[in-house]
Formats: structure tokens, C-alpha cells, sequence
């Protein structure tokens, strides 16, 4: 147990100075009492606003685990609120259903949605907090502590990533070659070079938002993609009616454009027409190079010829 001058944040070791989320207790009082872990410790703050650690082992290896999930960023690009699950987990259901969940955002306590543990799973259980969009981007740390039944409490704490991000690239794709049904596919493909979690939304004739089939995130060297498709009538792409893909990843801010991508069966046309054009001018590129080339040949040849000629015709003089 070690004792620090007043006002100062300890880490789990004991180091003043820390003021990141694994601080372990501040001594005036900014933080409550309690336990919460630090890698293979367990830091608890007690009422002489002092500072002590153990091992997870020698805390009954805090028979619940916390986990805190970032915002998606569907609830942030389209509802402009980070919606932070928290989510405990434990081998005894009746702990887990006992389990209290205490949220704050930068200090002040709020309110959130309980859920009960569900009726195939009695070994987790979750709490759901909004958090306002201009707190989230503010980068105030939310935090969930989780109150075991007999124990310590645990804690969990997360806030915004800040920093600029580059938009992903989009590129859409124009329905397959006709099939028999009524129906066909457009498909999305959206790639951005960081990690984070990405919402597809589709949209007709800039009509509301709609979600189409998206994927996964999946990483290919440093690139991470996802596929969306939508589905749409024939009568509708044959009609010309554009559709849109906007792709939004969960480090967009509330005043920035998601990156987006649109199609109709008219621009797709121009698209081959351009093709097309673009093709038949590189082929005469082509032909006029080699023409070009078979003209220098000549005249350089003829030259030679015409040069010694001279040269012949003065040698006879």
C-alpha cells in the first residue's frame, strides 16, 4: 500500500502521473472506490485514497468479465448518437443476473438500458448507454463498472478516437448479365486502410436510407473491405431510376459527408460508350505510331541511299 500528496492519479504500480483510462484512483476523490483491472492486476482504490494491487488469481479471478464495445457506425452516421454497449459475462448466471451497471460520461453518472439475461445464454447479460453525439466527438470518456454480487466492482472505459481519417473508396456495380426473374443485384464494394467498423447504406432516387447485405469486414494485406448488395427490380434499372451507395466508417464525424457512389442504367451506358471511344483511340494511337515509325525508317533509308550517291557521282568527277 503506498500513500501520494494530493491530487495526484496512480497507476496500478503505484507510478504517479497516469492519467490515462487505467489510472487506478484519484486522491481527491474524482474517482469512486472500487476494483478494476489492469492487464494481469487488479487495482482498487479504498477510503484512505490509497492505492493497492494484487493479481487477477488472488481476486478470485474477478469472477465476472466486462467488456465495453465501441459505437457502430450506423448509429452514428444515422441516428448521430454512439450507441456503447457493455457487456459482462461469468460462469455463474445467478452472479451475471445479480450484476449492477453503473455508467458515467466525463464524471457525471447516467442512466442506460438494462437487458436480462437471455433464455439461451444465462451467462451474459448487457447494458446500453447513448451517448449525445457532441460528447462522444468531444472525446469524454465513458465508463461502465459493473458491480459483482460479494466483490469487487470492475471497470471498463473507452472514448472517441480522434484524428483525421481518409474516407473509404467506393465502387458500384452494375447489375449482371439479365437473368429470368423480375429481380436483380447491384454490388458495393467499399474499402478504407485502417480498422474500424463500416456502415453500407443504399438509397433510391435519393429517397431515404435503406440497408442492403453487407459483409464483414475482411483485411487483405493492410486494406479492409466490405461487399454490399442490394436488391432491386428490373423495371426499376430499366426505367433509368439512380441508385447510391454511401459508405461510412465509425471515425466520421457528425459534419462530414460519408464517401458515396451512384448508378443508373443510362450513366452505366455512357460508361461503355467512353470505353469504347477511349479503346478505339488507343488502338489509332497505336497504328499511328507504328505508321510513324515505318516513316522515319524510309526516309532515313533514302537518305543513306542519296548520300552516297553524291558521294559516288563526286568521286567520278
Amino acid at each position: 500500500m503506498r500513500r501520494f500528496g494530493e491530487n495526484q492519479l496512480l497507476s496500478c504500480e503505484g507510478n504517479p502521473g497516469s492519467t490515462g483510462p487505467e489510472a487506478a484512483c484519484s486522491l481527491n476523490q474524482n474517482r469512486p472506490r472500487g476494483c478494476f483491472r489492469v492487464g494481469s492486476q487488479v487495482c482498487c482504490c479504498s477510503n484512505s485514497h490509497s492505492v493497492s494491487s494484487s493479481t487477477v488469481s488472488g481476486l478470485d479471478k474477478a469472477r465476472l468479465e466486462v467488456t465495453l464495445k465501441y459505437p457502430r457506425a450506423k448509429e452514428l452516421f444515422l441516428n448521430k448518437q454512439a450507441l456503447v454497449e457493455c457487456i459482462v459475462t461469468g460462469r455463474d448466471a445467478d452472479e451475471v443476473k445479480a450484476a449492477n451497471f453503473i455508467w458515467t460520461v466525463g464524471g457525471q453518472v447516467k442512466t442506460a438500458k438494462d437487458n436480462e439475461p437471455g433464455r439461451g445464454d444465462q451467462t451474459k447479460r448487457s447494458s446500453f448507454l447513448s451517448v449525445s453525439i457532441q460528447d462522444w466527438e468531444a472525446g469524454k470518456q465513458v465508463q461502465c463498472s459493473v458491480q459483482q454480487k460479494n466483490g469487487v466492482p470492475l471497470r471498463e472505459v473507452i472514448s472517441a478516437r480522434t484524428g483525421s481519417h481518409q474516407n473509404p473508396e467506393v465502387s458500384l456495380f452494375a447489375p449482371v448479365a439479365q437473368s429470368t426473374n423480375e429481380w436483380t443485384q447491384l454490388v458495393c464494394l467499399v474499402k478504407i486502410s485502417f480498422s474500424s467498423d463500416i456502415y453500407v447504406a443504399w438509397t433510391q432516387e435519393g429517397k431515404s436510407y435503406e440497408d442492403g447485405i453487407t459483409s464483414e469486414p475482411v483485411k487483405t494485406g493492410s486494406i479492409y473491405s466490405v461487399t454490399s448488395f442490394f436488391t432491386i427490380s428490373k423495371r426499376d434499372w430499366d426505367s433509368g431510376k439512380k441508385f447510391t451507395c454511401s459508405a461510412a466508417h465509425s471515425f466520421l464525424k457528425s459534419d462530414e459527408l460519408p464517401a458515396v457512389k451512384s448508378i443508373s442504367k443510362q450513366t452505366e451506358k455512357l460508361n461503355e460508350t467512353v470505353l469504347v471511344i477511349d479503346e478505339t483511340v488507343e488502338e489509332y494511337e497505336t497504328d499511328s505510331l507504328g505508321s510513324t515509325a515505318f516513316t522515319f525508317i524510309v526516309l532515313f533509308l533514302f537518305t543513306f541511299v542519296y548520300s552516297a550517291f553524291l558521294s559516288l557521282h563526286k568521286l567520278k568527277q
